[in-house]
């Protein structure tokens, strides 16, 4: 998963996804079902992963891809 951080405002939402890099150089998208926050009170996650910022803070997101773990810290700033 690239990048391995983001930064969303409370309220904003990015859709997340795991790319695969084949041998020829083509990018196949290979999320998976089963997103995980380690907190969801501040980033909630669907099972596709739309990740939402809920209130500032941090957690991190994981999912199973393609027989590996993939990690994104994700920071919640206030909108300001």
């Amino acid at each position: 998963m690239d990048p391995v951080e983001l930064e969303l405002g409370v309220g904003m939402q990015s859709q997340l996804r795991v790319l695969a890099v084949t041998s020829n150089g083509q990018e196949i998208d290979v999320s998976a079902d089963g997103w995980k926050s380690s907190n969801p009170s501040i980033i909630r996650v669907t099972d596709d992963g739309l990740v939402a910022g809920l209130r500032t803070g941090s957690a991190k997101v994981a999912v199973q891809a393609a027989g590996r773990r993939a990690v994104i810290s994700i920071y919640v700033l206030s909108r300001g």
